[in-house]
C-alpha cells in the first residue's frame, strides 16, 4: 500500500511506534469515508497527500521541519476532503443542511473533513497517534487542524498576502522568512504547503490536469442542476458549463489566475521544486487561453 510506504519512507512509522496493522486500518478507514464523486473522492485525498509528501521530500524545506510537522501535513493531506459530500460550502449552507447548521454556516465542510479525520483517530483500531507524547500530540493535532482549515478557499486571498510578505522579505534580504524554531511559523508553512498541493490538479502534466478538469466540472455541473432545480442561487462560475466548452475553459482560466498561480509562484520563495510546476502551470494556462480565443475544445 504506496500509503502505508509513504509513513514508513519518512519513518514516521519508527519514530511514533505506529503498528503496521493500524496503519493500514486507518488508510483503509479513511478511503472508505471517502465517497465516490466525480472529483471530491480518495484520488483526490490521495494526490494531494501524494504532492505533499513529494514537495517535503524533494524540497529544502523539509529540512525545517520536525517529524511532528510531517506527520500532520502527510495525515491532514491525506483526509483533508474526508467524507465531502460533492457540493461546496456556500451550496451546505443555501439548502440549510444539517451540517451547515453544525457548524454555524462557517468553514462548515472543512470543520466537518477536521472532526471526521480525527473522530477516526480516536478509535483505537485507527489511532496512529496512540503512541505520541502529549506534548507531541498537541502540536500535531493543532497543525492538522490549522493545514485542513486552510484548505478553506475563503482564506485563499489572506494565505496569499502572507506569502507575499514573506517572499518580499526573502528577496529584500535573502533570509529565509520563517524562524523554524517557532511552531506558529512551521506551522503557517504547512497551511501553505497543504493549501497548494490542494490546488496542484493545474499544475500537473497536461493529460493529468485535463482529467483533473472534467472531474471538477462534472461536479460542478451535478451542483449547478441541484440548485436550479431547487430554486437555490447558482454560483456565477458554474451557469452555462454543461452547455459551453467556452464557459468551461473560461472557469479554468479564471481558477488559475485567481487560485493556482499566486499559490505556486508565492511558494516558489520556500521550494525550488515548484518552479517546474509553475512553468506547467503557465503552459496549461496558455493553452486554455488560447482555445478560449479561437472557441476551440481542449479535450
Amino acid at each position: 500500500m504506496y500509503v502505508v510506504d509513504v509513513y514508513k519512507e519518512r519513518a514516521l512509522t519508527t519514530t511514533f511506534q505506529i503498528d503496521d496493522a493500524i496503519l493500514v486500518n486507518f488508510v483503509t478507514a479513511v478511503a472508505q469515508r471517502y465517497h465516490d464523486h466525480p472529483f471530491h473522492n480518495f484520488r483526490h485525498g490521495f494526490s494531494v497527500m501524494q504532492t505533499t509528501y513529494i514537495l517535503l521530500r524533494d524540497a529544502a524545506l523539509a529540512d525545517a521541519l520536525s517529524a511532528v510537522d510531517v506527520l500532520a501535513a502527510i495525515t491532514s493531506a491525506l483526509c483533508h476532503d474526508i467524507d465531502h459530500p460533492g457540493v461546496s460550502n456556500e451550496h451546505l449552507i443555501a439548502s440549510g443542511s444539517a451540517l451547515a447548521l453544525l457548524y454555524n454556516d462557517r468553514a462548515v465542510l472543512e470543520n466537518h473533513h477536521t472532526f471526521t479525520m480525527f473522530d477516526l483517530l480516536l478509535k483505537p483500531q485507527y489511532n496512529i497517534l496512540a503512541n505520541l507524547e502529549q506534548d507531541q500530540y498537541d502540536e500535531c493535532r493543532k497543525t492538522m487542524i490549522s493545514c485542513i482549515m486552510a484548505t478553506d478557499m475563503k482564506v485563499h486571498v489572506s494565505l496569499c498576502s502572507r506569502l507575499q510578505a514573506s517572499a518580499f522579505k526573502f528577496f529584500e534580504t535573502g533570509v529565509f522568512p520563517y524562524n523554524t524554531d517557532v511552531h506558529s511559523d512551521r506551522e503557517q508553512m504547512l497551511e501553505a504547503l497543504v493549501h497548494a498541493c490542494d490546488l496542484s490538479g493545474q499544475t500537473m502534466m497536461p493529460t493529468l490536469a485535463a482529467q483533473w478538469e472534467q472531474r471538477v466540472l462534472a461536479e460542478f455541473i451535478r451542483q449547478a442542476e441541484e440548485e436550479e432545480s431547487k430554486d437555490l442561487p447558482v454560483a456565477p462560475f458554474m451557469l452555462g458549463l454543461a452547455e459551453s466548452r467556452l464557459a468551461q475553459v473560461k472557469t479554468q482560466i479564471d481558477f488559475i489566475n485567481y487560485a493556482v498561480r499566486p499559490v505556486r509562484r508565492l511558494f516558489v520563495c520556500l521550494t525550488a521544486c515548484l518552479c517546474v510546476e509553475v512553468s506547467v502551470c503557465g503552459v496549461l494556462y496558455n493553452t486554455y487561453s488560447g482555445n478560449f480565443c479561437s472557441g476551440f475544445g481542449y479535450i
